[in-house]
């Protein structure tokens, strides 16, 4: 996200191409947290994020290698719905690299 935004009303007229993806990968893999419900959002997001920028994983190895732990064990717990289980099945099976 760019970093001269004090709030969200940005996201009113975004400008994708302002957004750095190495740093909103970095930045929603830190701040995930284990709460229901929020965790289905940050899933879809880093899900989308790296289906749209498959290269990620190489620019930022320990910020994915972070991810990817996190969602053997989310994969495997009950704190997630079954659309981010499969968002974390396609990540798993279908990534290339680490």
């Amino acid at each position: 996200m760019p970093a001269d935004q004090t709030d969200d009303s940005f996201m009113n007229h975004p400008n994708p191409g302002s957004w750095d993806p190495i740093r909103l990968f970095r930045s929603l893999v830190g701040s995930i947290h284990l709460a229901p419900g929020t965790l289905d959002l940050y899933i879809h997001s880093v899900s989308t994020l790296l289906l749209l920028h498959p290269w990620l994983p190489h620019a930022a190895p320990d910020t994915a290698l972070t991810f990817y732990e996190l969602a053997a064990e989310l994969h495997d717990g009950s704190l997630i719905s079954a659309t981010s289980r499969r968002d974390l099945e396609r990540l798993r099976y279908g990534r290339t690299g680490n």
